[in-house]
């Protein structure tokens, strides 16, 4: 009989049992969360390093929301997601907006990043649930079907999933910190008649958490 699967809940690993030096162990495959992100979850501390991963694969033609940080606009020239992923319907949300001074013109941002294949940049603030209404307002105008979310590592798209998830009272908890890198593997979440996918947030050269142990950077 074949085994069943079970993933961890708050950063999406396969789990097993069998070695401990290995990701996704647990002494009880019963367990939601793996050994590293309970560790992390209820006493702060990180056991893995930063994964440097890259931007995932999809399948061809999938639907994307790039999650970028409003300290990281220039990743949006940097990383022409139109390129990567060409068939791909994309929405570009800015997360942290409630950071930007009133009197910024958003609309003027809107007209030099949207070109191509995306069809919306939006404003959105993960943390504090601002513009989430009118963000799956906007999913479902498009009818996007199942739908990945792509950022670099910290952007925040691991809390707006919370906080859809939230919003829609489903119960799922992804687990989220200042430890960057956090999800290791894709995440589902329920959406109608689809999914909304939690992807391992994309390594990022030069970021202050690579000269900093995690003690040090979640104290800043």
């Amino acid at each position: 009989m074949k085994k069943l699967e079970k993933y961890c809940s708050g950063c999406g690993i396969k789990l097993q049992n069998e070695n401990e030096q290995k990701p996704g162990f647990v002494s009880n495959l019963n367990h939601e969360l793996c050994l590293s992100c309970f560790k992390l979850k209820h006493y702060n501390i990180s056991t893995t390093e930063v994964l440097k991963t890259h931007f995932p694969k999809i399948p061809n033609g999938a639907s994307i929301v790039y999650l970028v940080s409003i300290l990281h606009l220039n990743t949006l020239y940097k990383y022409d997601l139109t390129k990567f992923y060409p068939n791909s319907k994309i929405i570009v949300l800015i997360n942290f907006i409630d950071l930007l001074p009133k009197t910024v013109n958003f609309d003027l941002w809107v007209k030099k990043i949207k070109r191509n294949n995306i069809l919306e940049v939006m404003p959105i603030s993960a943390l504090k649930g601002t513009y989430v209404d009118l963000f799956l307002e906007t999913l479902d105008y498009y009818n996007l079907g199942d739908t990945y979310f792509i950022g670099l590592q910290n952007s925040g798209k691991s809390t707006l999933l919370n906080s859809i998830a939230s919003k829609l009272n489903i119960d799922v908890d992804i687990l989220t910190s200042t430890k960057p890198g956090l999800t290791l593997a894709n995440i589902k979440i329920p959406y109608k008649e689809n999914y909304l996918i939690d992807t391992p947030g994309v390594y990022e050269k030069g970021f202050i958490s690579d000269y900093l142990s995690y003690q040090e950077y979640k104290n800043i």
